[in-house]
């Protein structure tokens, strides 16, 4: 068990998070369930520490589900980038809804390449 433990935090660690902990539980009901715990340094505040209960009713079955849970978590470099683009998709919709420029960038090639067809001298 202890190894089997050392492992799900290893997975965790693996993905990017840091300071895992996980626990084993056997329930007065016959079910065992792993509790995990890890903190993900690249997310926003409010969302830096996950929480996932693996349940099973033998501890084959548990650990399994502990392996898939944490197998479906996204590595936390990866979280961060899907994170920043739905922020920026925000701030480009807000930008275009008050009627802003955007995109600066467009905006300056447009001016240059203008400028370039303009002067003729």
């Amino acid at each position: 068990m202890e190894k089997d433990i050392e492992a799900l935090e290893r997975a965790l660690i693996d993905k990017g998070y840091t300071q895992p902990q996980v626990w084993l539980g056997i329930k007065w009901i016959g079910n065992f369930c792993f509790n995990m715990t890890a903190y993900n340094p690249n997310a926003v505040v409010s969302e830096k520490t996950i929480n996932r209960l693996a349940r099973g009713e033998t501890y084959e079955e548990a650990l399994q589900r502990a392996k898939d849970d944490i197998a479906k978590l996204p590595n936390t470099n990866e979280e961060a980038e899907n994170q920043f683009r739905k922020d920026l998709a925000k701030m480009i919709d807000r930008g275009n809804a008050l009627g802003l420029s955007v995109n600066p960038l467009t905006e300056m090639m447009k001016a240059l390449s203008s400028n370039i067809i303009e002067d003729k001298s």
